[in-house]
């Protein structure tokens, strides 16, 4: 028992001086990422150019402002007025123009001169252009700058104006400068082929309210022209001298594309409020007072009547030509398409238009002038662009087929087929078998004699001496065999002497 407790082997322990390695951590620290935002090249040109076109807008109204007030510096009502509150009217126009409506002594003034706001955009044109970034993404660029420098100058005016409309305003017209000039760089954005239908039908949409505008435009020069005798009279009760003349008709040159806007919306039916009490259509024409502006001497001041709505849809008759020679889809599905998506451009641009053409300058009666623009941008569009567009879809040939006003085109094409396969047969013919008399007859007593060993190409004397007429057959007994011609009698005459001369032609039937 004590034996079998021993260990069972007495070898000492032998402890190793090989030193046992000691665990160890490594803390590596972790490299954060660097974002690095570059500007994009030429951003100190596309700076200037921002900077300057939103300047010059803020400048050209407060300079008009600056001038009037100089020319009537020495009225005695002008007393309390000093540069500063110059500056600050010049700056209250400016901010309107950029759809901020002005608050003066609890009184709100929200008609848009929307002169200056086409004024705007035409500039921030012209700063893209004198930009001259490298692509459409640099050109993004002038966009927050544009922004920032409107803001900048909004706050430092002291105005009446609302900040946030102001910038918004601004936005909205340098976005819509920077999308119209996209076609300005050669680099297109991956989608923009892809839109190309969409792309036309929106220029197409746009067009059509450039066509209403130019309607409005015509109508109020005929207004003009007619009621030019109560425009002077108009004019001859503000009393003013020359030059304040020239600043009032810039000033209603500011306003013409609202004047315009009250003028189609009076052709197309709806009219227009020359104060809140006093709206203007062809049925009626109320007697109430007008504002003292002489452009409103063209109102109409008898009833023309409602059959002067005939005047936009001709219009539109005339439109759908343009549309029909060059905007043409080959597609049905595109052609619709493009009607449709035409249509709904057009009718939400004219309707923005006529929107924004409505407002009030003050108080009372005068709380509310401009089109109806509800009813003015729907019918509109309708009477001008809808008619164009209607006329535009029915004249695609798969419509006028399914109508029954045209054959399908696969009858006549397989017809033209059929006849021009009928004349190759023809031409092949004919050709073929005037080849084989004219080498038939040229043909030596050798070259017969060498014919005779391979009976299947020779030709006899006979076929030289037929002429060209009597070999060639009418089309259709080149399709029907003859009975002189029939299989039989070709198995059974073997005789290389009598081979028929149009064998050839049957090997290409």
């Amino acid at each position: 028992m004590i034996e079998a407790m021993q260990p069972e082997s007495d070898t000492p322990e032998v402890k190793s001086d090989v030193p046992t390695p000691l665990k160890t951590t490594t803390t590596v620290p972790l490299e954060r990422r660097e974002i690095v935002i570059r500007p994009p090249r030429g951003w100190v040109r596309i700076t200037i150019a921002a900077v300057e076109v939103a300047f010059m807008s803020w400048a050209l109204p407060v300079a008009c402002a600056l001038v009037a007030f100089l020319l009537t510096a020495s009225n005695p009502w002008m007393m309390e007025v000093d540069w500063n509150a110059a500056i600050g009217v010049g700056a209250d126009v400016w901010a309107l123009s950029y759809l901020s409506p002005l608050t003066l002594n609890g009184v709100g003034i929200d008609l848009v001169p929307l002169g200056l706001t086409i004024l705007h955009f035409g500039l921030a044109r012209i700063g893209l252009w004198r930009a001259k970034a490298e692509s459409w993404r640099t050109a993004g660029f002038f966009v927050p700058i544009y922004v920032v420098t409107v803001a900048a100058l909004a706050a430092l005016s002291h105005t009446h104006s609302s900040f946030g409309w102001t910038t918004l305003g601004a936005l909205i017209i340098v976005v819509l400068a920077w999308c119209s000039a996209i076609t300005m760089w050669d680099t297109r954005p991956s989608w923009w082929d892809q839109i190309a239908l969409y792309r036309r039908s929106v220029i197409d949409g746009v067009k059509l309210t450039g066509v209403i505008a130019v309607l409005g435009l015509v109508s109020l020069v005929v207004g003009i022209v007619s009621g030019w005798s109560r425009v002077l009279s108009i004019q001859e009760l503000v009393n003013a001298s020359w030059a304040d003349l020239i600043l009032l008709w810039i000033a209603q040159l500011a306003y013409l594309p609202n004047v315009i806007a009250a003028a189609v919306s009076w052709l197309a039916g709806p009219g227009f409020y020359a104060g809140i009490d006093a709206i203007h259509t062809p049925s009626s024409s109320p007697v109430e007072p007008i504002p003292s502006v002489p452009v409103l001497g063209a109102i109409p001041h008898t009833v023309i009547g409602i059959w002067i709505v005939i005047i936009p849809v001709i219009v539109g008759i005339l439109v759908s030509v343009y549309f029909i020679r060059t905007r043409k889809e080959k597609l049905l599905v595109d052609h619709l398409t493009h009607a449709a998506v035409s249509l709904a451009v057009a009718t939400v641009v004219t309707t923005v238009w006529m929107w924004l053409s409505t407002g009030g300058v003050w108080s009372a009666r005068m709380s509310l002038l401009g089109p109806r623009w509800a009813l003015a941008g729907v019918l509109v569009a309708l009477e001008v662009g809808g008619t164009a567009l209607v006329i535009y879809t029915l004249s695609h040939p798969d419509v006028l087929v399914r109508l029954g006003m045209r054959e399908p085109s696969g009858n006549r094409a397989s017809e033209s087929d059929e006849d021009g396969a009928d004349g190759s047969v023809i031409e092949e013919v004919e050709g073929s078998v005037i080849e084989e008399v004219e080498g038939s007859a040229v043909e030596t007593d050798e070259e017969v004699a060498s014919n005779e060993d391979s009976p299947i190409e020779a030709v006899s004397d006979d076929s030289a001496t037929k002429t060209e007429d009597e070999t060639i057959q009418p089309a259709h007994t080149l399709h029907k065999p003859s009975e002189e011609d029939s299989p039989e009698e070709h198995d059974t005459d073997l005789d290389p002497d009598h081979h028929s001369p149009t064998e050839d032609g049957d090997e290409h039937h």
